[in-house]
């Protein structure tokens, strides 16, 4: 029966405001402000912090800063800012950090413009503990760009989605590789946006926005890869 199923999460409903929503599925979905953030610019990724979970940290992708959000009080503050997540000056798509995930003592982030795949040491706070470490920077930068991303710390590997159609296997170590798509392959994924995995690390899920590819139109799809 789905009518006892309780769902909650954060949603980023505009910029630059936060926003909590409690879902009761069939039955109501309610949402109310939690802050509202004036001197934000682009908030884009977002993940909650392992030992605090009712505080976020949220990325700036024009500002380069991330964010920490305390959901229960509506406090907001900038945890940290480092040039790693802004986009350069005269970059042709002017978007810094974008996908944004924590794992171990870590928190991950693609930066889009800087075509890189980082990691920043923090602690339980969301307070940056050391400098920023790039993992891996894009090997085909002509055609790519990397989007959101999932992230395996026990596993030494992280998928990362790359718009315009493919997904990429990086592990922790620096290595990559286009593992779905890619290529000629333009039509196995259309526009590949954000990844989820399942707790046992064999599904991908990923989502993707659609286009135009050789005339023809895909709509936005959900698309199950298993590993």
């Amino acid at each position: 029966m789905l009518d006892n199923v309780l769902g909650r999460s954060i949603l980023k409903l505009g910029n630059p405001d936060i926003m909590q929503m409690h879902a009761r599925i069939s039955y109501f979905i309610s949402a109310h402000g939690i802050c509202h953030i004036p001197n934000a610019i682009m908030l884009n990724g977002m993940a909650a912090l392992p030992a605090h979970p009712h505080v976020v940290l949220a990325g700036d992708a024009r500002l380069g800063a991330v964010f920490r959000i305390d959901t229960d009080t509506g406090n907001v503050g900038i945890a940290f800012k480092d040039p790693l997540l802004t986009a350069p000056t005269n970059a042709s798509t002017p978007i810094g950090v974008n996908g944004l995930k924590i794992a171990g003592d870590y928190m991950y982030f693609t930066n889009t413009a800087r075509e890189i795949f980082a990691r920043v040491p923090i602690d339980g706070f969301g307070q940056k503990t050391g400098d920023i470490e790039v993992i891996v920077a894009l090997n085909d930068a002509e055609s790519y760009n990397w989007d959101d991303f999932v992230v395996l710390e026990d596993l030494n590997v992280a998928y990362l989605a790359q718009p315009d159609n493919a997904i990429a296997q990086v592990s922790l170590d620096g290595e990559q590789k286009i593992i779905v798509g890619g290529g000629d392959d333009g039509t196995t994924l259309v526009g590949t946006t954000s990844l989820a995995i399942t707790q046992d690390g064999k599904t991908l899920y990923a989502t993707t926005r659609g286009g135009t590819v050789d005339g023809s139109v895909y709509g936005g799809q959900v698309v199950r890869v298993q590993l």
